[in-house]
């Protein structure tokens, strides 16, 4: 979420919220932002452009981080709003559809809309009663869904620490890694934390690049960003 203060990154699962110096969503491309898509074919040395019956057909380079994002074919109506945006990897296959069923020029949005306080109360007053219900059920394991070539599953060990119960899971190979599970844990209170670095996008999801990080309580959070224009 992005106001006159700052970025946030909302994590009301935890009763947390972190606050960024940061030009985003402005630094890269945003398939679901009308400037973002505008400023994207504005920026191409050598878009290609195809006019159809019914709508515009723009091919251009985008501004992401990954080469699995590289490029994006940008369908436009005839009254120039979005109709949809197919984001391509460097072998022109689609990895990210977009479509827009409805777009309104100029809407009015309330400033509380990007009020932290305003989200975060809003957020847990929705959770309340399921948060009740799935604090008694048992941990259920995630497993990641990317395919690592070279790398699997080498161990998966419980263990117990003053958050409850908790499992180790050990990827080993070519590109090893570690997650540790655990049950979230809301605060008590919630403040604005200060985090440092820069949130990068990864295409799907934001992900703030801090030098500091939760110990163990990363898992199973939902980050809300909006952006006011």
């Amino acid at each position: 979420m992005k106001n006159k203060e700052g970025v946030y990154v909302l994590t009301p699962e935890l009763n947390k919220s972190y606050r960024f110096d940061s030009d985003w969503p402005n630094n890269r491309s945003q398939a679901y932002l009308y400037h973002s898509l505008a400023k994207d074919i504005l920026n191409d040395p050598n878009p290609s452009f195809t006019a159809k019956e019914n709508h515009y057909i723009f091919n251009t380079k985008t501004n992401y981080n990954t080469a699995q994002l590289a490029n994006q074919e940008i369908s436009l109506k005839k009254d120039l709003t979005p109709e949809a945006v197919k984001i391509k990897d460097k072998d022109q296959k689609v990895v990210v559809t977009v479509t827009f069923k409805n777009f309104k020029v100029n809407p009015s949005i309330p400033n509380k809309t990007f009020d932290v306080k305003q989200n975060m109360t809003a957020a847990n007053i929705s959770k309340t009663q399921s948060t009740s219900a799935e604090n008694k059920a048992s941990l259920k394991l995630l497993y990641p869904t990317a395919v690592i070539s070279g790398t699997k599953l080498e161990t998966l060990k419980p263990a117990s620490s003053k958050f409850g119960d908790r499992y180790v899971l050990k990827y080993a190979g070519k590109k090893p890694f570690t997650l540790i599970e655990t049950k979230s844990q809301a605060a008590a209170s919630s403040a604005a934390m200060l985090g440092t670095g820069t949130p990068a996008n990864l295409g799907l999801l934001s992900d703030p690049l801090a030098t500091t990080r939760s110990h163990g309580r990363a898992m199973e959070q939902t980050s809300t960003l909006l952006q006011k224009n």
